[in-house]
């Protein structure tokens, strides 16, 4: 009788040691709930020095970050603050020029309900000299230019040169 119950009481302990366990990764659960991922769309150059990725910052704030493969220095290229855009991806058009996305929502309409937009922009590897890809805003849209241009291919990666398809 007593060996029955001393392995009674100790089947309960078992049956009770993984409860106790997931007490103990509730908290971690609960601070990694929401996190975003660390790195996201990572890009080589073509010659394989550099990679260039987005990564979150502070709030809703997206960074595109570039780093050097060689020497292991990492330097903020662009960002974005999260409201209306959000910066989605980086990749180089060439070993000076990187090519971004960046997406959002406007409320620019007649209803005035929000209308998801994208833009694509080319800049220096350092975020100078920022240029629009797509083609801009007319008077002669028959409608809310919400794409403004897309990378069909990106050539070799050393001539500062992308084929895009652009929204007419």
């Amino acid at each position: 009788m007593n060996v029955r119950l001393a392995l009674l009481a100790s089947a309960g302990l078992f049956v009770a040691a993984p409860a106790f366990a997931q007490d103990a990764n509730l908290a971690a659960d609960a601070k990694a709930f929401g996190a975003r991922e660390a790195v996201i769309e990572p890009h080589l150059s073509a010659e394989g020095t550099r990679v260039i990725y987005v990564t979150p910052g502070s709030g809703r704030k997206s960074i595109a970050v570039i780093g050097n493969m060689g020497s292991g220095q990492f330097a903020q290229v662009v960002g974005s603050g999260g409201n209306p855009d959000i910066l989605r991806w980086c990749s180089f058009a060439s070993a000076n020029r990187v090519v971004c996305q960046i997406t959002g929502n406007t409320t620019k309409s007649i209803a005035d309900e929000p209308i998801g937009f994208t833009r694509l922009a080319a800049l220096n590897y350092d975020g100078s000299n920022p240029k629009m890809l797509g083609q801009t805003d007319s008077f002669y849209d028959a409608r809310i230019r919400q794409f403004d241009a897309s990378v069909v291919d990106w050539l070799d990666g050393t001539g500062n040169k992308v084929l895009l398809q652009r929204d007419y």
